[in-house]
């Protein structure tokens, strides 16, 4: 499932993306939107009430302001598994998969205790942000358990 996200959704983009979902967002006017959507294959996500009446193209309006209320209306809208097992998968920046690196690759670009206390990393193979299970994982993991 992928998803295509207005601009007043953008923490929600992030936490789709910490949880393994494909979530684009689009700053344009609305048929330009609607375009990306269609061609990508993607569910718009919006707040704005102008949107809900476009045909042809899965819509569905995101009616509160707080991310973990939104992802609780799209487990029961969408269906979207939320899931502590398919943190991080994504670039929570750029929305690309990361992949593996081996620890000895990142020695000089995290910091010492990090390399020190952890043993996995993944990066983004486009913006190279690094990321490994730290302070922020466990954090998401439960919030994510309140949903």
């Amino acid at each position: 499932m992928k998803f295509l996200l207005t601009p007043e959704l953008g923490r929600l983009a992030r936490w789709l993306r910490a949880v393994g979902y494909d979530a684009e967002v689009l700053r344009g006017r609305i048929p330009d939107l609607l375009a990306k959507a269609t061609e990508d294959g993607r569910i718009i996500l919006t707040r704005h009430l102008a949107l809900r009446d476009h045909r042809g193209t899965p819509i569905r309006l995101v009616r509160s302001d707080r991310f973990d209320a939104q992802l609780k209306e799209l487990r029961r809208s969408c269906g979207i598994r939320v899931s502590t097992k398919q943190l991080f998968l994504r670039c929570l920046l750029c929305n690309v998969p990361v992949k593996r690196i081996a620890k000895e690759k990142v020695k000089g670009k995290v910091p010492p205790y990090v390399f020190k206390t952890q043993n996995d990393f993944s990066q983004c193979p486009s913006c190279q942000r690094l990321y490994w299970a730290a302070t922020h994982w466990e954090h998401a993991s439960q919030i994510l358990k309140m949903l």
